[in-house]
């Protein structure tokens, strides 16, 4: 689980059962955690009856 502590984020080791590295629950941690560091925005809310997943913008420089 991310821990948030001033400017930086701290996440615990992936499990090594998950074949991609990782679960949706992780991914879901990480996008809001890299929203509330204003890292990424969120351009619009996804939406499960229409079946489209939540964008994001990245609000870095390239």
């Amino acid at each position: 689980m991310p821990v948030a502590s001033g400017r930086w984020c701290r996440f615990e080791p992936f499990e090594k059962s998950q074949p991609s590295g990782g679960s949706s629950i992780k991914a879901n941690r990480w996008l809001f955690l890299l929203v509330a560091e204003k890292v990424l925005a969120l351009v619009e809310k996804g939406d499960r009856l229409r079946r489209r997943a939540s964008r994001f913008r990245y609000l870095g420089e390239l």
